[in-house]
């Protein structure tokens, strides 16, 4: 499970590092403050799960967790190539 995690981890980690660029590039904060604060909230969640010791060795556990980080990943990786493509 470790493998298909950094996998999903890999889209999001380039997207708003993308997505960073693509703001300083064109000089538009839009792309930088949504990539913050989606990454954020992927963070967020995962800690949130920690302290709150959710029980990771349940697999419908898992599969919530893996399926949310999996939909912020391709909304932050769709962001990205948008704002490639209309503000480069």
């Amino acid at each position: 499970m470790s493998v298909l995690e950094r996998l999903l981890a890999l889209f999001p980690h380039v997207a708003t590092r993308g997505s960073v660029y693509v703001s300083f590039i064109s000089g538009n904060a839009v792309p930088a403050v949504l990539a913050v604060l989606t990454f954020a909230s992927v963070d967020g969640r995962a800690y949130f799960a920690l302290l709150e010791k959710w029980p990771f060795d349940d697999i419908r556990v898992l599969v919530k967790i893996y399926r949310s980080i999996a939909l912020v990943a391709f909304a932050q990786t769709a962001l990205f190539v948008c704002f490639y493509y209309y503000l480069m």
